[in-house]
């Protein structure tokens, strides 16, 4: 359900500013003209340095149009609303304990194809994700649909999880490849069905990464063609952010039938139009003032 604007009157708005949900997304229900909506709202009572750049941020934001991105519908003031996803977030859905058997390698591959998609879209408009992980992937249409979450008020504070980057933690330095490195972890949780670096402090994975950890990609899912989707993860978390693929690149890889993958190259270069987008990032809406 997309929201539309009437919804936002001032019933809501009262409502919403009642809720206990600074700083959380929460689910609530809202009544307009005598039917209940569910939204999924999240309120800001906390200001940031440069409010009128992170209330810019948000409007470009709701900008943009594409099947793969979990869209901001409305925004006023520190309250954000965004479409309620009924059937969850992709983390659940891999680890919940409904899932009762081994989901088909053509439909998580077609989920990873949407992911990429969604990535590429974002990068596009010069907007870097940051914090991207299945906990902020959202399934829609009976499952099939998969939509990115990007919740703007992540950009003010890096949170060190299995999904960051190295030269994060390096250099505190984002860039469209960190973005991919993050995207090779999705990956590699979505094929082994894994929790990556389950049961670790956040210290302990900073440590691990720095020094070259990454999940293990032995006992993965017997799936067709898995060595190939090894190697693909592979390049995506290397060290070197230049020896990763652009999305440009993984989308073009997802979007052919995977049975028709062949053995990829050892490094595969940034395009220049990857390239220009991550030299425009001083500029990015997104980033962190």
């Amino acid at each position: 359900m997309v929201l539309e604007s009437k919804m936002f009157d001032q019933r809501i708005l009262d409502s919403l500013y009642k809720c206990d949900i600074d700083g959380h997304w929460a689910e609530k229900t809202c009544k307009v003209e005598e039917k209940e909506h569910k939204i999924y709202a999240k309120a800001l009572k906390k200001l940031y340095s440069d409010d009128s750049e992170f209330l810019k941020g948000v409007e470009e934001l709701k900008a943009i149009e594409h099947d793969n991105i979990l869209k901001i519908d409305l925004s006023k003031g520190n309250i954000l609303v965004m479409q309620f996803a009924e059937l969850g977030s992709l983390y659940n859905y891999l680890h919940g304990s409904n899932v009762s058997m081994q989901l088909s390698d053509i439909v998580l591959l077609n989920y990873m194809k949407q992911c990429v998609m969604g990535i590429n879209a974002l990068h596009k408009n010069k907007i870097l994700h940051r914090n991207l992980s299945t906990r902020n992937l959202f399934l829609f249409d009976a499952y099939y649909t998969l939509k990115i979450r990007l919740d703007p008020t992540q950009i003010y504070q890096m949170k060190i999880s299995a999904y960051t980057a190295p030269e994060l933690l390096k250099l505190s330095s984002h860039s469209t490849l960190s973005d991919v490195y993050s995207f090779g972890i999705i990956l590699w949780e979505t094929m082994s069905g894994k929790i990556p670096f389950e049961g670790m402090a956040s210290n302990e994975i900073a440590c691990l990464i720095l020094n070259g950890g990454r999940p293990s990609l032995e006992n993965m899912k017997a799936y067709d063609f898995i060595e190939t989707i090894k190697t693909l993860i592979e390049q995506c978390w290397d060290e070197d952010p230049n020896k990763r693929p652009t999305v440009n690149i993984l989308e073009l890889l997802l979007s052919y039938d995977y049975c028709k993958f062949i053995t990829l190259p050892p490094i595969i270069k940034s395009d220049k139009t990857q390239k220009s987008i991550d030299n425009d990032n001083n500029s990015n809406i997104m980033e962190n003032k």
